[in-house]
């Protein structure tokens, strides 16, 4: 039986990005990278959470928006249209997923969590609540905590190929 419980976050997860650098170069990358991923397993239904954490550096992260960078030719609108396309990809198949992104700053102050409701080249748009970090804090452990079943229980509802 495989342990359910993942390893605590360290800062050696950001040895992966350091690896890339070191490997790319100077060239640009073609892919992107996912903050975090849950997967939810209830019986034969199946639960995406992307969950995007967006660091705020010149606006409080409640005033804060993906839109105010938007105008899908820069790299940020980019990565949002990217991660926006991996969840629409999800449930095309039938699969619920859903993207969040978090606003938040060094001070622990405001958290701002967006559920993307679309994205396209012209726009996106969002669900916005604005917590305090002691709420957004209690609110991510109960996620985390209650999260139904492991991620790769989804393999078990999977046919092999050609059945």
């Amino acid at each position: 039986m495989i342990n359910e419980n993942s390893k605590p976050v360290s800062k050696s997860d950001d040895a992966a990005k350091d690896f890339l650098r070191l490997s790319l170069g100077d060239d640009f990358t073609r892919g992107f990278d996912v903050d975090s991923v849950y997967c939810e397993v209830q019986g034969d239904k199946v639960r995406w959470t992307l969950i995007e954490f967006l660091k705020c550096d010149t606006v409080a992260p409640e005033h804060s928006h993906p839109r105010r960078y938007w105008n899908g030719k820069t790299s940020n609108s980019r990565k949002f249209l990217s991660l926006w396309a991996l969840c629409r990809s999800l449930q095309k198949d039938g699969v619920d997923a859903r993207l969040l992104l978090v606003n938040y700053r060094d001070e622990k102050c405001m958290v701002k969590l967006m559920e993307v409701v679309n994205a396209t080249e012209a726009a996106i748009s969002t669900s916005d609540r604005v917590l305090t970090f002691d709420a957004w804090r209690k609110w991510f452990r109960e996620f985390n905590a209650t999260k139904v079943g492991a991620t790769w229980d989804v393999l078990r509802l999977m046919s092999p190929p050609g059945r």
